[in-house]
């Protein structure tokens, strides 16, 4: 009978032999790439160059022709870089790519293969002079610290600015990019101990146990559901519940199948772990808000699970315990909702917030668990605001010409009889068209056309720093003020003026 073709679509291929000298018959021992590639290997060989394998040779493999079969996960053209380098072979002169050494490389740590790692890394030293950046990120996502500081090294003899790829800080934590950033701002002259690549991957928030998480009352009787977590903890729970506070949850639910028997309670898998699970579900029930600030990172989780499952009566309800977490560690919030897809709200929020102060020499562990991604486009949102409040500030700089041409020359006034005597001498004096207040000549247009330079220059730096630091109106006036750099009839007006401001900002 003729095998159907939905069969025959789905069979595996049948395995291929591997190019010479991987495909000896009377090699030992077969290890099978995850794309269907036999290498006939020698064992004697893989024992003397890893002792992964050794150990893995020394448990009953299934066979094929007599010979043990290894399944193994990488593709053939990394086993094959792998098995080159340990086989007495001449080697191929042929250049790899970064992407071929970085998998090898990869491979090379997982099976503790001592020479290939050591040949592949000094393949990335060559490389890193054309390729630092790369060679660092390299260097970050496969843990190796030396490979991650010659391409840091590099970047600093270039002495230009740091500018990364995204597709370079795929895969590489916000906690690494910052540490870069940080070598490269000090020259690379940094202390003793310090390295790029972080070993700890934990949060504080994480490594503080359970607390802050409320689960559903105790005392509720007759639950009629079991929701287990994905991590395999049952929650009892009642159906009405939640189907009142989630629609999401009330579909689910109205989708199980009726158990089998009588006794038997419905159950519902959910894809939150335990401690999520216990906080959303208890969520549900009525009774008064907890307070999860305790905890950023699980009360982002609570927020975007709320998101999730339309709880959005629940979610402004705890919404303002998030906003008050941003005002105070903006940094931090800002790393711990940019991870979830649906706090993108709270992430933008959380951005605004730290354009407070500077990122350089800014550091929060939450970095660790953070991707360099999210950095990436924190560090491009100062960039662009600092940008906008130049291209805003910069106009305003004065040009000398502007200010002179508000001045006009009395010679009636200047020669009267009591300006001569109270001067004893004849001098020039000149009005203001706008006040029509009356100086000596030269008018003070010079010094106001610097302080007034000075001070925009003054806050064009400060942006540098703090973006949206800007002063408003009322800043620039009490500062003109307390320069001196208003007319005698003006000053009385502007010390009133300010008196005033200042009362209502007092009463407001």
């Amino acid at each position: 009978m003729k095998e159907s073709s939905s069969s025959s679509q789905t069979a595996a291929p049948a395995p291929r032999l591997a190019s010479s000298p991987f495909d000896k018959p009377d090699a030992d021992i077969v290890l099978r790439s995850a794309d269907g590639v036999d290498f006939c290997v020698r064992s004697h060989i893989l024992i003397e160059a890893s002792p992964v394998f050794e150990s893995i040779l020394s448990i009953p493999q299934p066979q094929m022709d007599g010979r043990p079969i290894i399944d193994l996960t990488e593709d053939h053209k990394t086993l094959d870089i792998i098995l080159r380098i340990c086989y007495p072979i001449v080697k191929p002169d042929s250049p790899r790519s970064l992407g071929e050494i970085e998998l090898a490389a990869k491979a090379a740590l997982k099976y503790d293969t001592e020479l290939p790692l050591s040949v592949l890394k000094g393949e990335l030293f060559s490389l890193s002079p054309t390729n630092p950046i790369a060679v660092w990120a390299i260097g970050c996502r496969t843990g190796l610290e030396d490979v991650a500081r010659r391409g840091a090294a590099e970047i600093v003899v270039r002495q230009a600015p740091l500018n990364v790829a995204v597709g370079d800080l795929e895969g590489v934590s916000a906690g690494d990019y910052y540490r870069l950033r940080e070598f490269h701002r000090k020259g690379g002259k940094v202390e003793d101990g310090f390295r790029l690549i972080s070993s700890s991957t934990e949060t504080p928030s994480e490594a503080s146990g359970t607390s802050g998480y409320v689960a559903a009352p105790a005392e509720a009787p007759y639950p009629d559901l079991v929701c287990t977590s994905s991590d395999g903890i049952e929650v009892l729970a009642h159906r009405g519940f939640l189907a009142s506070a989630s629609p999401v949850l009330k579909r689910q639910i109205d989708d199980l199948a009726k158990p089998t028997s009588g006794s038997d309670l419905l159950v519902l898998r959910l894809s939150e772990p335990a401690q999520l699970l216990k906080s959303l579900l208890g969520l549900c029930y009525p009774g008064q808000v907890p307070d999860l600030r305790s905890s950023p990172s699980h009360l982002a989780a609570v927020l975007a699970a709320l998101e999730k499952y339309e709880m959005q009566s629940l979610r402004i309800a705890i919404l303002p315990q998030w906003e008050k977490i941003t005002g105070a560690e903006p940094l931090r919030a800002y790393f711990v909702a940019a991870g979830l897809a649906h706090l993108r709200d709270c992430a933008k929020t959380a951005a605004k917030y730290t354009l407070s102060a500077s990122l350089e020499g800014r550091y929060v562990m939450e970095m660790e668990s953070a991707s360099a991604l999210a950095y990436h486009h924190l560090i491009a949102y100062h960039t662009s605001c600092r940008a906008v409040a130049n291209e805003l500030l910069r106009p305003l700089l004065p040009e000398p010409e502007d200010k002179l041409s508000e001045y006009h020359r009395d010679d009636a006034w200047a020669a009267s009889p009591r300006v001569q005597m109270k001067k004893g001498k004849k001098a020039d004096f000149y009005y203001h068209s706008k006040c029509a207040s009356q100086m000596e000549v030269p008018p003070n247009t010079s010094s106001q056309d610097v302080w007034l330079t000075n001070y925009i220059e003054d806050v064009v730096a400060k942006t540098e720093a703090h973006p949206n630091d800007v002063p408003l109106v009322p800043s620039a006036f009490e500062a003109a003020l307390t320069a001196g750099q208003w007319c005698r009839s003006c000053s009385t007006l502007a010390t009133k003026l300010s008196a005033i401001n200042t009362a209502i900002s007092l009463g407001s």
